[in-house]
């Protein structure tokens, strides 16, 4: 399994009347040992944004517990499944809350597998591996102005104070159409690096600059020092994990299964030659009735 050294989080209000956001595990829940984390920001206002991103943390983990994913098998296949999982427990609700029929969320999820981290992501929640105080690789937004971006019609820092920043193009919804949910697979893993899951609250007052400064920081309360620059400044709900990684992948590879089979041919072939100096050695303790050329070894 991927080690992991510390986990911060943080599930803030911000300038919000409603909390929207939820996280999995639940605040001042997770461990060390935790291998799925979950941020969702819920859509629609009135339309019970809260509950969808409560429901959707909550089945990914239930459809994740319920069916344990064979080791570095997380693959789209699998969550595809979880998803089509997850979009029955949110039309469920709504078919009992009518005011619920347009509720929706984002997704942003992690899942630290044996060799390798699996993020998969919908809607315009971020992920960020991070490395030095750097971003080596983030997941491109689901919206509208990053669509823009990407046709190059606007900036990434005009995208920020854009007026249709909200406007997202993917989301996790109760009434449909089905969003496709990107994957990624990351390999490159080393001692140190960040994992960073957060909603779009969160950039509003944190750009890659002042992620390098947070984690270049000595002080190891990342998530007071990520309070800090969000307290009374934004607007939306903010919510993240942050994790530290503390090692390497333990490898699961030809290489260890390859040294486990040759204990078992030594083990094999001390057994074999136990055998041979038994039966070379019973004639001299004089006459023998057993006929040794009948005797059959079965393994």
């Amino acid at each position: 399994m991927i080690p992991v050294k510390h986990i911060c989080y943080l599930n803030e209000l911000g300038q919000r009347a409603e909390l929207e956001d939820s996280i999995f595990p639940a605040p001042g829940k997770a461990t060390l040992s935790d291998r799925l984390f979950l941020v969702c920001d819920g859509v629609g206002g009135e339309h019970k944004g809260e509950e969808a991103s409560r429901i959707a943390c909550e089945s990914f983990a239930r459809y994740f517990l319920q069916f344990p994913p064979v080791p570095n098998q997380v693959d789209p296949t699998y969550i595809t499944l979880a998803q089509a999982f997850v979009l029955e427990q949110l039309a469920a609700y709504a078919s009992l809350h009518p005011e619920a029929a347009r509720m929706s969320t984002t997704l942003a999820l992690v899942y630290l597998d044996q060799e390798r981290v699996t993020v998969a992501w919908c809607g315009d929640s971020r992920i960020y591996h991070l490395r030095k105080g750097k971003a080596i690789w983030h997941s491109t937004d689901h919206s509208f102005v990053s669509t823009l971006v990407q046709h190059g019609e606007i900036t990434e820092k005009e995208a920020r104070f854009h007026p249709q920043k909200n406007i997202i193009t993917r989301s996790l919804s109760a009434a449909g159409p089905v969003s496709q949910i990107d994957l990624r697979q990351l390999e490159d893993i080393q001692p140190g690096d960040y994992l960073l899951l957060c909603t779009d609250g969160l950039l509003e007052q944190i750009e890659e600059e002042r992620l390098a400064a947070i984690l270049d920081n000595p002080n190891e309360n990342k998530a007071g020092l990520f309070m800090a620059y969000c307290r009374d400044k934004t607007r939306d709900n903010f919510s993240m994990y942050l994790i530290t990684l503390s090692g390497q992948p333990e490898k699961t590879t030809f290489s260890n299964k390859k040294g486990w089979l040759m204990v078992f041919i030594v083990l094999l072939l001390l057994a074999f030659t136990a055998v041979w100096w038994f039966l070379m050695q019973a004639p001299a303790h004089g006459p023998v009735k057993h006929h040794y050329k009948n005797y059959t070894i079965r393994l």
